[in-house]
């Protein structure tokens, strides 16, 4: 597993992309991998993306599954820097 942290281009977010080479994430579920109840595992809730999802999003991010060439599934996130309020 790989996770790496950065800024964004415009540095105005923190960026974190975490990389495994496992199987990947199955074709028939990519488009609602995010969705409660999908999950690939046959005893798997399919929660803990729907949840993290809710979370990113409610501090003004992003999740995504990112599409790559290699093996295993690369999964972003971004989230927005906030200025400490005085």
């Amino acid at each position: 597993m790989t996770v790496v942290a950065q800024h964004s281009r415009n540095r105005s977010n923190l960026e974190i992309s975490i990389q495994d080479n496992g199987p990947g994430v199955a074709a028939e579920i990519v488009d609602r991998i995010f969705e409660p109840l999908t999950s690939s595992k046959e005893e798997g809730l399919g929660l803990g993306l729907s949840i993290c999802l809710s979370i990113v999003e409610a501090h003004g991010g992003r999740l995504w599954l990112e599409r790559s060439a290699f093996d295993g599934a690369e999964f972003r996130l971004s989230i927005p820097f906030r200025s400490k309020v005085s």
